[in-house]
C-alpha cells in the first residue's frame, strides 16, 4: 500500500512538476506533504498490527487453558474409575470372583 501510493505521489509530480513551489532540497511541497501523511498513516497501521498480535496471543493463550468442560470430563473419568474398581471390590468381597 505504502509503495502504490509512492508510486501514485511520483506519477502526479512528474505530470505536473511545475504547479508545486519547492521547498527545503528541491522537494516538492506536495510530495514532502504526501511523504509525511505516508509515514504517519505507516505508524498508525504497525500500532494497529501490534494489538491484534497481542490479541491474537491472549485468544491462543484463553484457548489452551481448560474449559469447564474439560474439568467436568476429567471429574467424571475419575468417578468413573472409582465406580468400576468399587464394583470389583464388592464382587470380591461376596466371594464371586468369576470374571
Amino acid at each position: 500500500m505504502k509503495r502504490l501510493l509512492l508510486v501514485l505521489a511520483l506519477v502526479l509530480l512528474l505530470c505536473h512538476p511545475a504547479t508545486a513551489p519547492a521547498g527545503e532540497a528541491g522537494i516538492p511541497l506536495a510530495a514532502a506533504e504526501l511523504g509525511a501523511k505516508i509515514d504517519s498513516q505507516g505508524q498508525e497501521l504497525k500500532n494497529e498490527l501490534r494489538q491484534i498480535k497481542r490479541e491474537l496471543a491472549a485468544l491462543r493463550q484463553a484457548q489452551e487453558e481448560p474449559g469447564l468442560r474439560e474439568i467436568a470430563a476429567g471429574i467424571g473419568y475419575i468417578l468413573g474409575l472409582f465406580g468400576v474398581g468399587a464394583y470389583f471390590a464388592g464382587k470380591r468381597r461376596n466371594g464371586h470372583a468369576h470374571i
